[in-house]
């Protein structure tokens, strides 16, 4: 089975977010405020919370058309299939047609699901958990679909969730897609990949 995380590794989110920023823009957010409270966000949530970092932001803004800037956004979570790295869709259907399992393990909240429903990517899916906390809880239920006995490969872009999801599942077979040279370099995956088509070689 092959459990892959979605933003940074499917999904190219520093491109998205841009595009949020310029959605945000059209509320009256500016590009400075949108990317400290997005640092908070993240700090305080460890990801893409929608809700959360507007909440963060009626601190500051009041008057923020809400409503407005959620239908804009839901417009943009329509269009997700246009942020998925080039590829994503062909690593998927290869390893789908060789027979593997396939599921996404991923952090977020309703407008994660949403993005992830209108990628593309679901009908090459087992299984798709998302929700808040450590990965490792999520692995476990995946790998529950497979059996005790199966391989199973996590594919992150975050050394950070790579540590966490190693050492509370050792027999889980660990590989970072590492697409962004800034990117922290994780010691404990037994592969690094600069594309989720280099780790191809690495999937046994």
């Amino acid at each position: 089975m092959i459990i892959l995380d979605f933003d940074g590794v499917l999904f190219n989110d520093a491109r998205f977010r841009k595009d949020c920023a310029a959605v945000f823009a059209r509320f009256g957010v500016s590009r400075r405020l949108y990317g400290r409270t997005y640092a908070q966000m993240k700090e305080r949530y460890g990801g893409h919370r929608h809700n959360r970092h507007v909440a963060i932001l009626r601190g500051s803004m009041p008057s923020l058309d809400i409503s407005g800037l959620n239908r804009a956004m839901n417009a943009l979570f329509a269009q997700s299939h246009r942020y998925l790295y080039r590829d994503a869709l062909p690593f998927l259907s290869r390893w789908k047609k060789k027979g593997h399992a396939l599921a996404i393990a991923s952090n977020g909240d309703r407008f994660q699901k949403r993005k992830i429903a209108h990628s593309g990517v679901a009908p090459f899916m087992r299984k798709i958990v998302v929700g808040e906390g450590t990965k490792s809880p999520f692995i476990r239920r995946i790998a529950a679909y497979a059996g005790a006995k199966a391989k199973i490969f996590f594919i992150d872009d975050k050394s950070v969730v790579l540590e966490e999801v190693k050492k509370s599942m050792p027999r889980v077979q660990i590989i970072q897609v590492r697409r962004r040279k800034a990117q922290e370099y994780s010691t404990h995956a037994f592969a690094v990949a600069p594309t989720l088509a280099a780790a191809d070689r690495f999937i046994r």
